[in-house]
């Protein structure tokens, strides 16, 4: 018995130490598989919320720490551009600022479907 609890306290302390160990290498941003970069707020960006809050390029209002180094995709969706991100039903074209009123409605969600969120988006 007590070969037994020498062996899982051996173990028990070999784990914790490995826990720790790793716990200690991972730090900023990023480190944990995220795109690595850090917010205007000082908190790190998960990659879901990378374009809204930072922008396009991410260096825009972020600041670069790491990580696994998730690029920007490609430009796709109505609003990667800078417009209001809205797509219309009718004729599935993306709409601008100008025609955002005419063509959606207000709120524009009545006739378009919103794809994303740009960094100059209209409320």
């Amino acid at each position: 018995m007590a070969r037994t609890s020498k062996l899982v306290l051996l173990l028990l302390a070999a784990w914790v130490l490995s826990w720790s160990a790793s716990a200690e290498s991972c730090s900023g941003c990023g480190c944990r598989g995220g795109p690595g970069y850090r917010g205007p707020d000082g908190r790190c960006v998960g990659a879901a919320q990378l374009r809204h809050i930072c922008g396009d390029p991410p260096e825009t209002k972020c600041k670069k720490e790491g990580g696994a180094g998730v690029v920007h995709e490609q430009c796709r969706g109505c609003g990667c551009k800078g417009g209001p991100g809205y797509r219309e039903f009718a004729t599935g074209d993306c709409v601008g600022h100008r025609d955002l009123d005419r063509k959606c409605g207000n709120p524009p969600d009545t006739r378009c479907r919103f794809e994303g969120a740009p960094s100059n988006s209209r409320s």
